[in-house]
This record gives C-alpha cells, sequence and structure tokens, in this order.
C-alpha cells in the first residue's frame, strides 16, 4: 500500500513537470493564458480602428475589416497591441478586439476600411475600462448565447449612445433617454450587447450603461427624479435671492446669475443676464482705471514685537516707465490724527509697464495705531492709484478688525 502511494506521488511529480499523464489537467485546468508570442499573427474580431499611439484618443492610422490579421510587435500591457497592418505601418489597437485563435477567422479578404491621419475622438462623454477575459473565452467573434440565458430587454440607467459597431470611436447610431428599452439580440466579449433599439435598427450598447432588472431601473429614476427636485429648489432660492439685488450692484448681481447659469447650462435667460452684467462690470473696471497709473493688487499691515510691518503689491498700469516709485503709509489713532508715517522705494526700479512689484517697510509700533492710509508717489509728485477687489487706500489694524 505504501509502494503504491509512492508511485502516485512519483506520477503526479513527472505530470507536472513534463505535462504529460492523465493528471496533467491538474495543474494545466486552471493555469492563464500565454499572452500571444511576438511576431504572432492576432486577427480583428469586428471591424476596428489601430490607433498610432496606445490611447482612444490618438491619431487614427486606419480601421480595418474583421479577420484583418496583423503581426505582433510587442505587448505593450494587458490593454494594447503593438502590431503591424497589412500595408506595413505600426500602430496601437485593443487587445480586446482581436484574438490568436484561428478557428475565429471567416473567409474574409483583408481589406482596408478607411485611411486617416486626423485625430479620433471618443463618441462619449464616458471611456469604461474593458474587462480582462482569457484568450479561451474568445471563440467566437460575436457569441450569441442561448436565449434563456440572454435578458430579453435591458434598460437604460441614464442616456447612452447606441453604436454600429462594438467600439466608442464606431458611429453613432443615436442617443436614447434614461429609461429606455432595447431588445438584446446578442452579447459580444462580455463587454457589449447586441440589441435592437424602439427605431427598430440594430447596434451595440456597453452592458454597463444597461439593467435587465426594474428595480435598478426605477431606483435610477427615482435617484435623477430626486436630484431634479433638489436642483430646482436650489434654483428657486437662487432666483429669490437675486430678485432682491438692486440692479446697479453689478458684481453681486453677476456672481447669482453665474451661479444660476452652472445650473441650469442652457437656460438662455441665465446666459443673456450673465452676458449683461459682466459687460457692464467691464465698463465699469474700465472706466474706474481711466488714467490711473498704479493698480493696487493687495496690502495688509501687522504688529511684529516692537514694530509695525506693512506688505503689499501693485501693477503698473500705465503706458510709462516709472523711476523712484515709493510708497507712503501714514497711521491715525481712533480720533483720526496721523501719529506716524513710513516710506520705502518699490522693489522694481525702473518700473516698467504691465509688471507687477512688490514693497515691505516696518515703523516703531505704538499702542495709539487704529489704521492706516496708503499712497504712492514719484520724485515727490503722487501717482494716482487703482483699488479693484476691494482694496482701500484705509485699512484698519488687527486690533480693530472683528
Amino acid at each position: 500500500m505504501r509502494k503504491c502511494f509512492i508511485f502516485i506521488i512519483i506520477g503526479i511529480v513527472c505530470a507536472y513537470g513534463l505535462n504529460l499523464g492523465p493528471f496533467s489537467f491538474i495543474f494545466t485546468a486552471h493555469a492563464k493564458p500565454k499572452p500571444p508570442s511576438k511576431h504572432q499573427k492576432v486577427y480583428a474580431k469586428h471591424e476596428l480602428t489601430v490607433y498610432a499611439a496606445p490611447a482612444f484618443d490618438a491619431a487614427r492610422l486606419g480601421r480595418f475589416a474583421q479577420n484583418t490579421a496583423f503581426e505582433l510587435v510587442a505587448v505593450e500591457n494587458r490593454f494594447w497591441y503593438k502590431v503591424r497592418t497589412p500595408d506595413a505601418k505600426t500602430g496601437f489597437l485593443s487587445a480586446f478586439w482581436v484574438t490568436v485563435d484561428t478557428q475565429t477567422k471567416t473567409p474574409t479578404t483583408q481589406t482596408r476600411v478607411e485611411k486617416t491621419e486626423e485625430k479620433s475622438s471618443i463618441s462619449t462623454g464616458e471611456i469604461l475600462e474593458a474587462p480582462v477575459s482569457d484568450n479561451n473565452s474568445d471563440k467566437n467573434s460575436e457569441t450569441t448565447l442561448k436565449t434563456a440565458a440572454l435578458p430579453p430587454k435591458v434598460y437604460a440607467k441614464h442616456k447612452v449612445t447606441v453604436f454600429a459597431a462594438p467600439a466608442f470611436d464606431a458611429r453613432r447610431i443615436g442617443r436614447f433617454k434614461i429609461g429606455t428599452d432595447f431588445k438584446v439580440l446578442a452579447v459580444q466579449d462580455g463587454f457589449w450587447y447586441k440589441v435592437r433599439t424602439p427605431k427598430k435598427t440594430s447596434g451595440y450598447i456597453s452592458r454597463f450603461w444597461v439593467t435587465s432588472d426594474p428595480k435598478t431601473l426605477s431606483q435610477a429614476k427615482a435617484q435623477r427624479k430626486a436630484n431634479t427636485a433638489q436642483k430646482k429648489a436650489k434654483i428657486a432660492a437662487l432666483e429669490a435671492q437675486a430678485k432682491l439685488i438692486p440692479a446697479n450692484n453689478i458684481d453681486k448681481n453677476l456672481q447669482f446669475y453665474r451661479k444660476l447659469l452652472e445650473l441650469d447650462p442652457k437656460n438662455r435667460f441665465y446666459k443673456d443676464k450673465v452676458s449683461a452684467y459682466r459687460k457692464r462690470y467691464e465698463r465699469h473696471q474700465k472706466a474706474l482705471r481711466g488714467n490711473k497709473r498704479l493698480e493696487l493688487i493687495d496690502w495688509h499691515w501687522q504688529q511684529e514685537g516692537n514694530l509695525v510691518t506693512v506688505q503689499g503689491r501693485v501693477k503698473n498700469i500705465s503706458k510709462f516707465q516709472l523711476t523712484f516709485a515709493a510708497v507712503m503709509v501714514i497711521w491715525h489713532d481712533r480720533k483720526g490724527r496721523a501719529i506716524a508715517s513710513a516710506k520705502t522705494f518699490l522693489d522694481d526700479d525702473p518700473f516698467y509697464p504691465d509688471n507687477e512689484s512688490s514693497f515691505k517697510l516696518s515703523t516703531p509700533h505704538f499702542p495709539a495705531m487704529y489704521d492706516a492710509t496708503i499712497s504712492f508717489i514719484t520724485v515727490n509728485k503722487p501717482l494716482s492709484t487703482y483699488f479693484p477687489n476691494k482694496q482701500s487706500l484705509k485699512l484698519a489694524g488687527p486690533a480693530a478688525r472683528p
């Protein structure tokens, strides 16, 4: 009995090492299929596109008919093969669009369908990654399952696109709204359904965009209804607030109507309002700038130990080169009396048009300092300054701020 057991063990070991004998299936049944070897032929399972790079938005080298043979140059990754086309061009195609099994071939001539160097545009905003499948499952280019295994109908979970071929860059047959039912004719690669649309046309649709469960469809519709109701409530609240804003408050109106347009991009009324207030805002800003020389971008002052430090940035919005441009800050007490001042030159001298410059100055701190005013001069002549973005000539100190 012990000898018999030893012989069985030896037989299993030999079968594993040599892949022979009745026990070889133990080690080979669950082995993952090997990728095709270099220079091996692969065959198109359906009409497909070859790209100049391993990406769906790369330039298209052309479309090729079903069963066209390609020479495999390299395996870029598990999703893309680098191949040589029948007209001796090198490009990339999806690994899920070809098979190495010659039994799937039908007597079809290797025909070039079209040639283009233009960049392709994916026909839909969603690009789903194809699931990885074993090569052994690629027995047929289009596997028609038994009627019992196929769902009789599937329903669109959202607005979907139906294509003329099982590829995202294929010709689009049409767009269909949520809840549209399709009759399933076949399934291909476990990724695409061949369906008949309500318009009696046949095409392909990603199986991840549809469901055969009416409950799932009901949930999707309920969720969409809830989202729509929530958006309508938000729009109504914003419209009510917008009506209370005076028409001369350009900034506030522009802000609210931009929010409304984001919620309802197709609303013509919101588009007109945003356009009108944006033009008024630009005219207003242009009028404020006028013949000003400088634009104060930002500034602040704060106490640092026994010193008060002022920092900020300014832009030359004139057409002139400014020299010896300086910044002057005057501090006041609560009664508005000047109690201290400081002056320094801008970091950039000369200060060229359309350039920005920083400034920083320090002065001893006094407890009575309440607020400060800022101004700019050059050779003891004031420089007219534009203050956008709610910047101010006067700025309260840290103690005076809420």
